[in-house]
């Protein structure tokens, strides 16, 4: 019995017809394309994964590629594919690199001392950053109710400013600052009464 002999193109157009044995025929083919890609290009980019693995992404980007493909392109579907699948391990290459040099929490620092891991002696976050972040978020939108004199005397007071600080530098009196940051608080606590 003779065998008969499928170009690309004439697969690609039964597949599209929904041919089941078509497709079987386009993935045996480029099956062992892919595994010569893969050792063609495995001497060139240590990627670091196993011949399954690399066959299942190609199959999925052929996959990508019969779909995606037009006949109208000035590229062959060998060429079309095997540009899929050498970008593929090219991003693949690129991937593997950014983790080498990602730095693990849990490794340890060995010292005479003793060992230390890195997330035991990283800083845990401030619990008052967040409680200080909030109030802030929430004088922002108070703020729209107050004095321009009152803005001025809030704002120098989120930066560290004493009352004295704050009245040289408006020249008012520190009992002014102090009545003013106490009506502030004082409205501040009656909102959130209500």
């Amino acid at each position: 019995m003779e065998e008969v002999y499928y170009n690309d193109y004439e697969l690609l157009y039964l597949i599209r017809q929904k041919n089941d044995m078509a497709f079987a025929l386009l993935m045996k083919k480029y099956e062992e394309i892919a595994i010569m890609l893969m050792k063609k290009y495995s001497r060139t980019y240590k990627i670091g994964i196993s011949e399954d693995d690399y066959l299942q992404m190609a199959r999925i980007k052929l996959l990508q590629s019969i779909n995606e493909y037009r006949e109208d392109q000035e590229a062959s579907f060998y060429h079309y594919f095997c540009n899929v699948f050498h970008n593929l391990l090219i991003d693949l290459y690129r991937h593997s690199l950014r983790e080498k040099h990602i730095v693990s929490l849990d490794s340890c620092i060995q010292e005479e001392e003793g060992s230390y891991c890195l997330l035991d002696i990283m800083e845990k976050p401030n619990e008052s950053f967040y409680v200080s972040y909030e109030f802030q978020h929430r004088v922002n939108s108070r703020k729209e109710t107050l004095s321009s004199l009152e803005k001025r005397i809030l704002d120098l007071r989120a930066l560290g400013y004493t009352y004295q600080q704050i009245a040289d530098t408006l020249h008012i009196k520190a009992k002014k600052v102090d009545n003013t940051l106490q009506k502030i608080r004082k409205d501040k606590e009656g909102a959130e009464k209500a």
